[in-house]
């Protein structure tokens, strides 16, 4: 059962002004919450390596009239055209943030998708995966990092070394699993280690995707070690081609657990405790 509740106290977050709070469950290794879109629930997606609210097709949603069209790319560089247009308001949890922009495609999944624009909105963020609780504001932490993220190419991006090699990885809610272009991985065999083949999976445009599992001995990032990780191979050379400083690394869930990230996207520092 999906809750919505304040913030605690106890949490202790940097200023009074951070009261809002969203549960999220768990389906898999990815992260959903309720949501309001104006007025129709709906089932929402936290998915940070999306930008846009990106709406599903449902009939109550083709009265919105559109302002103009975009597309969305999958892993693979396959793209799905959508409509653009305006929500006078979308809700979850404590949230609620007006004059929305959303993005409405042809997406076969059952769900819609809360992005890191909307997430940017609120300024800084809690996410804190041991309570299964996105909260506004940053938890008082011993657990800062050294260096700064950054968001590029509409994506959070953070400092890491792999086996020595730094790299700015994104870090994606959306990704059940860390992810890799193979061309990176086959760079870099003193890093990651061949396990196997794996069924192949899909992406944010359900295209199939061709897949190798991998482990890598060491990813490091903000004071901590983190060893003999999963690592999924993907071939991104299209999506490179076609996104400069498209990310050769991203963090996925199995990093996510257990763990509680805060990002400030006003300074763009951060935290992991």
């Amino acid at each position: 059962m999906r809750l919505f509740c304040a913030a605690l106290a106890a949490l202790a977050l940097a200023s009074p002004a951070a009261a809002e709070t969203a549960s999220f469950a768990r389906r898999g290794e990815l992260f959903f919450t309720d949501c309001l879109v104006d007025q129709v629930l709906e089932r929402c997606q936290i998915d940070t390596g999306s930008y846009e609210v990106g709406l599903r097709p449902r009939p109550e949603f083709e009265s919105y009239p559109a302002e103009g069209v975009g597309q969305v790319m999958g892993a693979t560089g396959a793209v799905l055209p959508t409509r653009q247009v305006r929500l006078g308001a979308l809700s979850f949890g404590g949230f609620k943030l007006r004059d929305v922009d959303a993005a409405i495609s042809d997406s076969p999944f059952d769900h819609s998708i809360i992005g890191l624009e909307l997430i940017e909105r609120l300024g800084a963020v809690t996410f804190d995966f041991r309570r299964n609780e996105l909260r506004r504001g940053r938890v008082a932490s011993r657990g800062a990092c050294d260096q700064p993220f950054d968001v590029l190419t509409r994506m959070i991006r953070v400092p890491v070394q792999a086996g020595g090699q730094p790299v700015m990885a994104a870090w994606d809610t959306g990704a059940s699993t860390t992810v890799a272009d193979e061309a990176f991985i086959q760079a870099h065999p003193e890093v990651f280690r061949f396990v196997r083949r794996l069924a192949p999976g899909t992406d944010a445009t359900a295209t199939g995707v061709p897949v190798s599992l991998y482990r890598a001995e060491t990813l490091s990032f903000c004071g901590r070690d983190f060893h003999d990780v999963a690592v999924v191979a993907v071939d991104m050379s299209r999506p490179k081609a076609m996104v400069p400083d498209f990310p050769d690394l991203t963090l996925g869930a199995n990093l996510m657990a257990g763990n509680v990230w805060s990002f400030d996207f006003r300074d763009r520092s951060w935290s992991l405790d």
